[in-house]
């Protein structure tokens, strides 16, 4: 594969986590305006909605690959957690916590590396 393919699955896949991530917090919000939840609850869910996506986007980017599909997943998930956390930057008013982000990475780091090797051992 050419390395402008290589970029052009990976936009891809971030793409498609991007896109779950999205609709799947808005029905999770929708959830939460018509049931009262906890805040645990809340927190939790979105916590496990991020890493489903990344588990999403990593499988779809380590399924266009023969081979070390985990550095695709890891590469796709550095590039979802890098836009994630920019966002966060810039949209929160004060209450986002760098460090507690910073404490939740080796765990988004290692769903998207066994995302793409699920990926790349699903095409085989």
């Amino acid at each position: 594969m050419t390395n402008s393919n290589n970029m052009n699955n990976l936009l891809r896949a971030v793409i498609l986590g991007s896109i779950f991530a999205v609709i799947s917090v808005f029905i999770f919000s929708l959830l939460m305006y018509f049931f009262d939840f906890p805040v645990s609850i809340q927190s939790g869910g979105l916590y496990i909605l991020l890493n489903l996506s990344l588990f999403i986007a990593s499988v779809h980017a380590g399924r266009r690959t023969t081979a070390k599909g985990y550095l695709y997943g890891l590469f796709s998930g550095l590039i979802f957690i890098v836009i994630l956390l920019l966002i966060n930057l810039l949209i929160s008013e004060g209450t986002f916590s760098i460090m507690a982000f910073f404490l939740k990475m080796p765990v988004l780091l290692l769903v998207s590396l066994i995302g793409g090797i699920f990926g790349a051992n699903l095409r085989k």
